[in-house]
């Protein structure tokens, strides 16, 4: 909800204090910097997500970070 209101680090302030996150939580946060303009931080935690925290994702944190590379204009990073 926080991110949803343009309040970003609110946001990651809570996603960081979560003891278990799941995809969905992952989505919320990879969609919020994303859709702030955070594109970069987007794709890092799209990364993090995958190889720290061993968290599958699915199509909607695929499209999330398709859309970041797309912000971004990294073309071949998509």
């Amino acid at each position: 909800m926080y991110s949803k209101c343009g309040f970003i680090f609110e946001a990651e302030m809570l996603f960081k204090k979560m003891s278990t996150k799941n995809v969905v939580a992952w989505n919320f946060m990879i969609f919020g910097y994303a859709n702030h303009g955070y594109s970069i931080k987007a794709i890092e935690l799209f990364i993090e997500m995958m190889e720290k925290k061993g968290c599958k994702p699915d199509y909607l944190a695929l499209t999330i970070v398709l859309t970041a590379c797309c912000y971004a204009r990294m073309v071949d990073g998509g």
